[in-house]
């Protein structure tokens, strides 16, 4: 309270806080009313903090006892002094550990928590004899009723246990989990009825074992290397822990002949044995005992001990401790046998189980005979490189591929196996256009179904396909842009904000990729001179799409390319903006658009040609189109690239 009264006087003193009659409203009185109001804010927090720090780390507790006799209390792991019978009051900080222990010869039952407002709670009591409280503001008022027992009078069961060699027993009590401490000879042991119970009986010592133990007189199997018991009150357990000098028979039986061939080897006390089938077999009481057997070549049905089913894997280890039956139900493993039906061997691959093995099966066209160990008659098919697999069926099941494009059938004796198949022809073409490829600085990947990569670069790719390599993916990360378009149209990725694209392409499509910008739309008009045929002009557009009716307006993305190619036997000029391009060796002429632009396609006719007579062309020569004689006829191989006049009449060195 006189925290908060505190910050009240001061909020108030700043909210009443006002300027005198005498004082000028001035940047300086502004500055020192804005400094005066941070120095509040400032206190304001300071005081409120310290208010939080006082209540989060003064918790106080109770913790009310039934006997401190058998308790013991710590915080934060020192010990509590002066413990009472009743409440115990503590101060603790936020997030400390309290600790309720039993003492020696005593047990906790329960710790009930109850709170002001809340409903009582059971906390958990390890072992009966421990329970942890973790503190927080949460608990603060609570209190902790702690109810005991004293172990004697809480056991209302005993019986009389006998052990010849306790340095190797070892018994524990379930529930408590508390060790009984045995003497040689008979002990008088007690017990609760409804939480200790069963007793774990066992060897003390790793890698030891007990030979035998008996409740009234009766041998008790036991579990593994352990006996669990629950005895009643009055009875009488005997652990014999040394084993007699006595030879125990061992025998073995078997399901069949073959099956005696599955015991590869016995062994007792790491000594190889040879007549482990013999009826009058023996060893000695407590002999460690190992049976191999072969599981690579044989199916091993069941192996069990005394009518008990144990795992086997190579070999089974135990100690001899009474009359043992160890019988075996194994047969070799045999062979399945299948035909595989191929149209085209040249087309197909065919792995003796998972084709990374490399383990390749040789195959004809037509019919195959295969012969595989039961043990792995998996096989997998895959198409050969340039081929492709149309089907896999066995007349009952159709086979689909996996992620690698195999085909994996698990094969049964009898089965025909029947694949149909093709040799890829990539006879469709398309193109591929990136802006900057180098702008996924992480990855980039163009692959086909199959998921094999075509390998593309920066600027125009040309590929060729087949339909079997729909559809295409297409993905990349780390580039500032996302922009793809198939035919000039945009293509949508497989979700919202991804840079994964899946699409389908026919014989002629074009796909645009720009990862380093958002591309503009240019208008390109191209128009065609007096006189030009333009049936006999060819205009290509990013080297595949030919364009019909060429002349008019055409919109295309930047970068676009368009190429401008006339007929073998026809000539033409083309102007870019008014300023004449060259043809490049193939004769055609190539613009990048890059901005509106227009494109006029002419006739090659000469400002000079009708200037000079006819005559002048008549006698052999090579001239120029403004008419000025270049050199002899047979120098033409010797001309650049153009149009010329040679014995009146026009030609083209392209």
């Amino acid at each position: 309270m006189a925290c908060y009264g505190f910050l009240h006087q001061q909020v108030y003193s700043w909210r009443t806080f006002k300027l005198t009659g005498r004082e000028y409203i001035t940047t300086k009185n502004i500055v020192n009313h804005l400094k005066l109001m941070r120095n509040l804010y400032s206190l304001f927090f300071t005081a409120l903090l310290a208010c939080i720090s006082i209540a989060a780390n003064a918790i106080n507790i109770t913790v009310n006892v039934d006997d401190p006799s058998r308790v013991s209390i710590s915080v934060n792991y020192t010990p509590v002094d002066n413990i009472v019978a009743g409440d115990n009051q503590f101060t603790v900080e936020e997030y400390q550990q309290v600790s309720i222990k039993a003492k020696d010869n005593a047990f906790i039952t329960k710790v009930v928590k109850s709170m002001e407002g809340a409903d009582d709670s059971e906390e958990y009591v390890s072992n009966m004899s421990e329970c942890n409280l973790y503190i927080s503001s949460y608990n603060a008022g609570a209190t902790w009723t702690v109810t005991s027992v004293n172990a004697d009078e809480a056991r209302d069961g005993a019986c009389r246990v006998y052990v010849d060699d306790p340095a190797n027993v070892m018994v524990q009590r379930s529930g408590t989990y508390s060790t009984i401490n045995l003497e040689a000879g008979w002990n008088d042991m007690k017990f609760m009825t409804d939480k200790e119970l069963p007793l774990t009986i066992g060897p003390k010592n790793y890698g030891s074992s007990l030979y035998q133990v008996k409740v009234n007189g009766e041998v008790v199997s036991a579990q593994g290397n352990t006996w669990r018991i629950s005895p009643k009150t009055g009875d009488e357990v005997e652990i014999f822990a040394n084993f007699p000098d006595v030879d125990i028979p061992v025998s073995f039986t078997y399901t069949s002949e073959e099956a005696k061939g599955f015991i590869t080897n016995v062994t007792v006390n790491g000594t190889s044995v040879d007549n482990y089938n013999d009826e009058d077999f023996t060893v000695k009481a407590g002999s460690e005992m190992t049976v191999y057997g072969n599981t690579s070549d044989y199916s091993l049905s069941s192996f069990t001990v005394n009518g008990n089913s144990v795992y086997f894997y190579g070999q089974y280890n135990f100690v001899v401790t009474e009359e043992t039956v160890i019988a075996v139900d194994a047969h070799k493993y045999g062979t399945v046998k299948a035909t595989i039906n191929i149209d085209n061997a040249d087309n197909v691959i065919v792995y003796k189980g998972y084709s990374y093995s490399n383990d390749i099966m040789s195959m004809v066209s037509g019919d195959n005979e295969i012969e595989l160990s039961e043990t792995n008659a998996m096989i997998q098919i895959k198409a050969a490189s340039g081929c492709y697999i149309t089907s896999v069926t066995d007349g009952t099941n159709n086979y689909s591929a996996d992620y690698s494009n195999s085909y994996t059938i698990n094969v049964t004796d009898g089965m025909v196996i029947t694949v149909k198949s093709g040799a890829i022809e990539r006879n469709s073409k398309a193109v591929v256009y990136i802006d900057s490829k180098e702008a996924a600085a992480t990855y980039f990947n163009f692959q086909r179904n199959d998921r094999s990569s075509i390998d593309v670069a920066t600027g125009y790719n040309e590929i060729n396909f087949y339909d079997g390599d729909n559809p295409f993916g297409l993905s990349w990360y780390g580039a500032s842009y996302a922009n793809v378009y198939k035919n000039n149209e945009t293509v949508q990725p497989l979700y919202t904000g991804a840079t994964t694209y899946e699409f389908s392409l026919v014989d002629g499509d074009v796909v645009k990729v720009f990862l380093a910008s958002d591309p503009e739309t240019y208008e390109a008009e191209l128009s065609a001179g007096d006189g030009v045929d333009a049936s006999k002009v060819v205009v290509t557009m990013d080297r595949m799409m030919n364009v019909a009716g060429w002349v008019g307006k055409h919109s295309v993305l930047q970068e676009t390319e368009i190429s401008i190619k006339p007929a073998e036997d026809y000539d033409v000029c083309v102007k870019v903006d008014g300023t004449d391009l060259e043809a490049g060796e193939d004769g055609a002429f190539v613009i990048t658009v890059n901005k509106n632009t227009a494109i006029t396609v002419s006739l090659p006719i000469g400002t000079g040609i009708n200037a000079v007579g006819a005559e002048k062309f008549s006698n052999a020569g090579v001239y120029n189109m403004q008419g000025v004689r270049m050199a002899g006829d047979t120098d033409m191989k010797q001309m650049p690239a153009g149009v010329y006049i040679v014995n009146g009449r026009k030609v083209v060195k392209r």
